[in-house]
């Protein structure tokens, strides 16, 4: 069991987002190398802040190590000051929306997939989802609309621009404090990625958002870059302090 149910449950304290990296170092075995070494960053509470390197550099282990899918072995991740380590794993969860950079498909309809990231959802904020990935109107044009049902294994065969969708609108569905993304733009066409760049609009100073991306315009809208390369924190600023590096990668 991932918690101790003898353990008793304290109630946490209403929670505003902010996020800190302090000295974490990680390796997913232990006789892998490094993915992330000392790195040490802060995020404000309400918050954009793009994760950019190139590949391998450690980016998406960011995010894992913020979800408490995995644990550092030197360093902390705290949210608000309170180490997501002396937090019961379902008052983790509930307090981050995260869209991998993978959307997994379930059996089950279009809407059964986004209940799964809030299960009281309104009809009304699944169609506001929808229509904030962009995806909504491909939605109400299949025969059965939110009750088109999906299979298992069935998400290799969907177009990516779609299942891509699919997982954004998931995320932005779930009402939490944070917001991570993980290449958003995988799949997207420029339509796609337009909806993404209003959406981000929308939520911003209400929720804190972390994105990692390759693309120029997902991180101008960062209020922080956090440029990672060989697992380091190699420098931290604006995007027009730091674009030199970020089209390096993107060339």
């Amino acid at each position: 069991a991932e918690r101790d149910t003898n353990r008793g449950r304290n109630a946490l304290p209403t929670l505003e987002g902010g996020l800190a990296f302090s000295r974490v170092s990680f390796r997913y075995t232990n006789d892998a190398d490094p993915v992330l070494l000392g790195v040490n960053f802060k995020v404000d509470a309400g918050t954009v802040v793009g994760i950019a390197g190139p590949n391998g550099s450690g980016k998406s282990s960011l995010l894992k190590l913020a979800t408490g899918i995995y644990r550092p072995q030197a360093g902390s991740v705290r949210v608000d000051n309170i180490d997501i380590r002396q937090m019961d794993p379902r008052d983790l969860r509930a307090l981050i929306s995260y869209a991998p950079q993978q959307c997994d498909v379930f059996f089950g309809t279009i809407a059964q997939n986004l209940y799964l990231a809030h299960p009281t959802a309104t009809m009304e904020q699944l169609r506001w989802a929808a229509s904030l990935a962009g995806l909504l109107e491909e939605i109400e044009a299949l025969p059965d609309g939110f009750n088109t049902r999906l299979f298992d294994g069935q998400g290799e065969r969907m177009p990516h621009g779609f299942r891509q969708k699919l997982s954004l609108a998931r995320a932005y569905l779930k009402p939490a404090p944070i917001m991570l993304f993980d290449e958003p733009g995988n799949g997207l066409d420029s339509k796609g990625d337009n909806a993404f760049v209003d959406a981000i609009q929308v939520l911003r100073k209400t929720t804190t958002i972390m994105i990692v991306s390759h693309r120029p315009s997902h991180l101008r809208l960062a209020d922080m870059i956090v440029y990672m390369q060989d697992g380091y924190v190699r420098q931290t600023g604006t995007y027009d302090q730091i674009k030199n590096l970020i089209l390096g990668v993107t060339r």
